[in-house]
Protein backbone atom coordinates (compact mmCIF):
# COMPACT_ATOMS: atom_id res chain seq x y z
CA UNK A 1 0.00 0.00 0.00
CA UNK A 2 1.19 3.46 -0.79
CA UNK A 3 1.92 5.53 2.15
CA UNK A 4 1.51 9.27 1.78
CA UNK A 5 2.21 8.96 -2.07
CA UNK A 6 4.97 6.59 -2.33
CA UNK A 7 4.56 4.53 -5.19
CA UNK A 8 5.92 0.39 -4.44
CA UNK A 9 8.85 -0.54 -5.36
CA UNK A 10 9.36 -2.68 -8.19
CA UNK A 11 5.92 -2.61 -9.41
CA UNK A 12 4.50 -3.00 -12.84
CA UNK A 13 3.35 -0.07 -15.23
CA UNK A 14 -0.05 1.23 -13.86
CA UNK A 15 -3.24 0.60 -14.68
CA UNK A 16 -4.67 3.95 -15.19
CA UNK A 17 -7.31 5.27 -12.92
CA UNK A 18 -8.23 7.69 -15.50
CA UNK A 19 -9.49 5.94 -18.67
CA UNK A 20 -11.93 6.38 -21.06
CA UNK A 21 -16.14 5.20 -20.04
CA UNK A 22 -16.61 7.56 -16.52
CA UNK A 23 -19.48 10.05 -15.76
CA UNK A 24 -19.10 11.82 -18.75
CA UNK A 25 -17.61 8.98 -20.82
CA UNK A 26 -13.71 10.91 -20.45
CA UNK A 27 -12.73 10.32 -17.31
CA UNK A 28 -13.38 7.27 -14.57
CA UNK A 29 -11.46 9.64 -11.78
CA UNK A 30 -14.75 10.27 -9.77
CA UNK A 31 -14.10 10.70 -6.17
CA UNK A 32 -16.62 9.37 -3.81
CA UNK A 33 -18.66 12.47 -2.06
CA UNK A 34 -17.57 12.45 1.75
CA UNK A 35 -21.30 12.10 3.08
CA UNK A 36 -21.32 8.61 0.90
CA UNK A 37 -18.05 7.14 2.24
CA UNK A 38 -18.83 8.59 5.90
CA UNK A 39 -22.32 6.56 6.71
CA UNK A 40 -20.08 3.70 5.25
CA UNK A 41 -17.22 3.88 7.11
CA UNK A 42 -19.25 4.34 10.32
CA UNK A 43 -20.25 0.43 9.49
CA UNK A 44 -17.50 -0.95 8.12
CA UNK A 45 -14.65 0.76 9.76
CA UNK A 46 -12.40 0.60 6.09
CA UNK A 47 -8.80 0.27 6.71
CA UNK A 48 -7.91 0.59 3.29
CA UNK A 49 -8.87 2.66 0.16
CA UNK A 50 -8.27 -0.03 -2.99
CA UNK A 51 -8.31 2.38 -6.22
CA UNK A 52 -6.88 5.64 -4.46
CA UNK A 53 -4.67 8.37 -5.62
CA UNK A 54 -2.74 10.92 -2.97
CA UNK A 55 -5.69 13.68 -4.09
CA UNK A 56 -8.75 11.16 -3.74
CA UNK A 57 -8.48 8.43 -1.02
CA UNK A 58 -10.65 8.38 1.45
CA UNK A 59 -9.01 6.68 3.73
CA UNK A 60 -5.39 8.42 3.80
CA UNK A 61 -2.08 6.43 4.65
CA UNK A 62 -3.85 3.17 3.53
CA UNK A 63 -4.66 3.31 -0.08
CA UNK A 64 -3.81 1.54 -3.01
CA UNK A 65 -2.69 3.73 -5.99
CA UNK A 66 -2.46 3.35 -9.75
CA UNK A 67 1.80 2.83 -9.65
CA UNK A 68 0.63 -0.29 -7.14
CA UNK A 69 -2.24 -1.67 -9.73
CA UNK A 70 -4.67 -2.59 -6.89
CA UNK A 71 -5.65 -5.30 -9.29
CA UNK A 72 -2.20 -7.08 -9.03
CA UNK A 73 -1.96 -6.79 -5.28
CA UNK A 74 -3.97 -8.60 -2.34
CA UNK A 75 -5.90 -6.32 -0.06
CA UNK A 76 -5.09 -6.02 3.57
CA UNK A 77 -7.68 -8.17 5.53
CA UNK A 78 -10.25 -6.04 7.32
CA UNK A 79 -12.83 -4.04 5.73
CA UNK A 80 -11.68 -2.43 2.04
CA UNK A 81 -13.59 0.75 0.30
CA UNK A 82 -13.49 0.30 -3.73
CA UNK A 83 -14.96 2.98 -5.69
CA UNK A 84 -13.09 1.72 -9.07
CA UNK A 85 -12.39 3.11 -12.45
CA UNK A 86 -15.87 2.79 -14.47
CA UNK A 87 -14.29 2.02 -17.80
CA UNK A 88 -13.81 -0.99 -19.06
CA UNK A 89 -11.85 -2.37 -16.64
CA UNK A 90 -14.66 -2.04 -14.57
CA UNK A 91 -15.54 -5.79 -14.36
CA UNK A 92 -11.80 -6.77 -13.78
CA UNK A 93 -12.58 -4.50 -10.26
CA UNK A 94 -15.43 -6.42 -9.26
CA UNK A 95 -14.32 -9.90 -10.26
CA UNK A 96 -11.06 -9.01 -8.24
CA UNK A 97 -13.43 -7.42 -4.92
CA UNK A 98 -15.30 -11.16 -5.09
CA UNK A 99 -12.15 -13.20 -4.97
CA UNK A 100 -11.00 -10.96 -2.53
CA UNK A 101 -13.92 -11.65 -0.16
CA UNK A 102 -13.25 -15.38 -0.93
CA UNK A 103 -9.58 -15.02 0.57
CA UNK A 104 -11.31 -13.67 3.78
CA UNK A 105 -11.61 -9.57 3.14
CA UNK A 106 -14.63 -7.70 3.23
CA UNK A 107 -14.81 -5.80 0.06
CA UNK A 108 -17.65 -2.55 0.17
CA UNK A 109 -17.49 -1.53 -3.77
CA UNK A 110 -19.22 1.52 -5.57
CA UNK A 111 -20.70 0.69 -8.80
CA UNK A 112 -23.23 1.76 -11.03
CA UNK A 113 -26.14 -0.66 -12.18
CA UNK A 114 -25.67 -2.35 -15.02
CA UNK A 115 -27.72 -5.16 -14.43
CA UNK A 116 -27.37 -6.11 -18.25
CA UNK A 117 -23.51 -6.77 -18.17
CA UNK A 118 -22.29 -10.35 -17.90
CA UNK A 119 -19.83 -9.04 -15.10
CA UNK A 120 -23.24 -8.50 -13.00
CA UNK A 121 -24.65 -11.81 -13.80
CA UNK A 122 -21.25 -13.15 -12.76
CA UNK A 123 -20.38 -11.46 -9.57
CA UNK A 124 -23.03 -9.57 -8.22
CA UNK A 125 -25.09 -12.97 -6.87
CA UNK A 126 -21.60 -13.97 -4.69
CA UNK A 127 -21.93 -10.57 -3.01
CA UNK A 128 -23.44 -10.91 0.52
CA UNK A 129 -25.39 -7.52 0.13
CA UNK A 130 -26.87 -5.10 -2.57
CA UNK A 131 -27.90 -1.51 -1.64
CA UNK A 132 -29.86 -0.20 -4.41
CA UNK A 133 -29.13 3.61 -3.85
CA UNK A 134 -32.85 5.70 -4.18
CA UNK A 135 -31.47 8.74 -6.39
CA UNK A 136 -28.26 9.61 -8.30
CA UNK A 137 -24.46 10.38 -6.52
CA UNK A 138 -23.17 13.66 -7.52
CA UNK A 139 -19.78 12.81 -7.40
CA UNK A 140 -16.57 15.03 -6.93
CA UNK A 141 -14.72 16.06 -9.48
CA UNK A 142 -17.71 14.93 -12.25
CA UNK A 143 -18.03 18.75 -13.40
CA UNK A 144 -16.61 20.53 -16.87
CA UNK A 145 -13.82 21.69 -15.12
CA UNK A 146 -13.28 19.03 -12.66
CA UNK A 147 -14.33 20.76 -9.69
CA UNK A 148 -18.04 20.68 -9.68
CA UNK A 149 -20.20 18.12 -9.02
CA UNK A 150 -22.52 16.52 -11.10
CA UNK A 151 -24.95 13.80 -10.95
CA UNK A 152 -24.42 10.62 -12.53
CA UNK A 153 -26.21 9.42 -15.06
CA UNK A 154 -26.85 6.02 -13.99
CA UNK A 155 -28.59 4.75 -11.16
CA UNK A 156 -25.53 3.32 -8.76
CA UNK A 157 -25.52 0.47 -5.71
CA UNK A 158 -23.21 -0.63 -3.20
CA UNK A 159 -22.35 -4.26 -3.71
CA UNK A 160 -20.86 -6.30 -0.15
CA UNK A 161 -18.29 -8.67 -0.95
CA UNK A 162 -17.93 -10.75 2.24
CA UNK A 163 -16.24 -14.12 2.82
CA UNK A 164 -19.77 -15.43 3.71
CA UNK A 165 -20.51 -14.90 -0.02
CA UNK A 166 -23.93 -15.25 -1.86
CA UNK A 167 -27.05 -14.76 -2.50
CA UNK A 168 -26.96 -11.59 -1.46
CA UNK A 169 -29.52 -9.84 0.16
CA UNK A 170 -31.37 -6.61 -1.75
CA UNK A 171 -31.86 -3.35 0.06
CA UNK A 172 -32.89 0.10 -1.35
CA UNK A 173 -30.97 2.90 0.32
CA UNK A 174 -31.73 6.66 0.54
CA UNK A 175 -28.30 8.71 -0.31
CA UNK A 176 -27.26 9.73 2.98
CA UNK A 177 -28.04 13.33 3.89
CA UNK A 178 -26.67 15.89 1.31
CA UNK A 179 -25.25 12.34 -0.25
CA UNK A 180 -26.67 13.33 -3.78
CA UNK A 181 -24.98 16.88 -3.36
CA UNK A 182 -21.63 14.98 -2.79
CA UNK A 183 -19.87 17.00 0.22
CA UNK A 184 -16.89 18.04 1.76
CA UNK A 185 -14.81 16.91 4.55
Amino acid sequence: MATEGEPAAGSRPPRAYESPGGVDGKSTNWETPWDLFEALDSEFRFICDAAAEQGNTKVPGAFISPEEDGLAVDWPRGSVWLNPPYGKALSEWVAKARAEAERGVTVVVLVPVRSSTKWWHEHVPHATEVRLMIGRIQFIGAGVDGDERRASPFPSAVLVFTPLGGPPRLRHVDLPRGGSKGGER
